[in-house]
């Protein structure tokens, strides 16, 4: 048989030390919403804490009173449940003259996991006040622009990353979207924008009334009254695609005059990207995607015709022809690359 392991003889612990005392941790206790509360300093000493104001929390983006983040907020409560076990470790080393065994952190087990309990759940009420804040900022942003989104996603398949954006001269980066944002407004006017932001901010109201927190943008993207608000912004956009040449021009050069800065954390092939013709055609294609599928059916006409006149449904007949020519990938594109 092997002898036993010298460790095991071992002194664990002393408290005879020539280092000074370490500063005690500051014990917080939690409080309602998620807020917490000095109490004291932790560990054991012959002086009586002098008394120190509670910290204030730091405040969230939304101005609320709460922790700013689960990092600080983590790092706070893991620092207290460390400096609060070497403080009741250096107060039992005292106790028993400085010295611990082996032994005697082997009884402190039981009080430091009735610790551990404790704090678990001080950390799980974090981590759900957190989340729930966290949700409600997404819950507004997505309220506050949903048909940018919307009409995006119309789009957004065409997205390419890195080396992909010049693979093919009608690729498209997402960073073409503050110059499209940029052209909607000139073209619809920023009334008409925020008259569409408002009919989706309601509906996606109506739609959240019915799903409660388990709302996802699938419902309203799949929502049809949705659709036909983004139905009438194409079709209000098409009106200015009149002479198609001439437009093209102008939307690539707008959007290459906006795009948004290169980050440089990506590939750096998309930095040297830019938006070309045969991408804008691209662009278009699926953008007016929608409307061209309504319109190829009788009840789509019908229903197109009713809403805006025939008129307008022949117009939009023939720039969906014009388009069309163009090519999806520019092939008979005049406007300059």
């Amino acid at each position: 048989m092997k002898e036993r392991s010298p460790r095991s003889k071992e002194k664990a612990w002393t408290g005879k030390s020539g280092r000074k005392e370490r500063p005690r941790a500051e014990i917080f206790k939690p409080g309602g919403e998620g807020n917490y509360q000095f109490d004291g300093l932790g560990g054991v000493t012959g002086k009586k804490p002098a008394a120190k104001p509670a910290p204030k929390p730091a405040k969230s983006p939304s101005g609320n009173d709460r922790l700013a983040s689960p990092a600080s907020q983590s790092q706070a409560l893991a620092e207290t449940m460390v400096s609060s076990f070497l403080d009741r470790l250096t107060a039992e080393a005292r106790r028993k003259g400085g010295v611990l065994s082996i032994d005697d952190l082997q009884g402190l087990e039981q009080e430091f996991e009735k610790k551990a309990e404790a704090l678990q759940v001080v950390f799980e009420k974090s981590f759900e006040e957190y989340v729930r804040v966290r949700e409600q900022a997404v819950w507004d942003q997505v309220r506050s622009y949903p048909f940018d989104r919307m009409i995006v996603k119309k789009v957004s398949h065409l997205f390419a990353d890195g080396k992909g954006l010049l693979e093919s001269d009608d690729t498209v980066s997402r960073r073409i979207l503050p110059g499209f944002f940029l052209a909607l407004g000139m073209m619809l006017g920023s009334d008409a924008v925020e008259e569409y932001q408002n009919k989706c901010r309601k509906i996606i109201d109506k739609i959240r009334v019915k799903k409660g927190e388990s709302f996802d943008w699938q419902d309203l993207y799949g929502d049809q009254e949705a659709n036909q608000v983004i139905l009438d912004a194409v079709i209000s956009l098409a009106s200015h695609f009149e002479d198609l040449d001439k437009r093209i021009v102008w939307f690539t050069d707008l959007i290459n005059g906006h795009l948004a800065p290169f980050d440089g954390k990506k590939n750096k092939d998309e930095a040297i990207w830019t938006f070309t013709g045969a991408a804008c055609l691209r662009f278009l294609n699926a953008l007016f995607a929608d409307l061209r599928e309504t319109l190829s059916t009788e009840g789509g006409r019908l229903a197109v015709s009713k809403r805006y006149g025939v008129d307008v449904c022949v117009s939009l007949a023939d720039f969906l022809r014009k388009l069309e020519k163009h090519g999806p990938a520019g092939g008979k594109n005049k406007a300059r690359p």
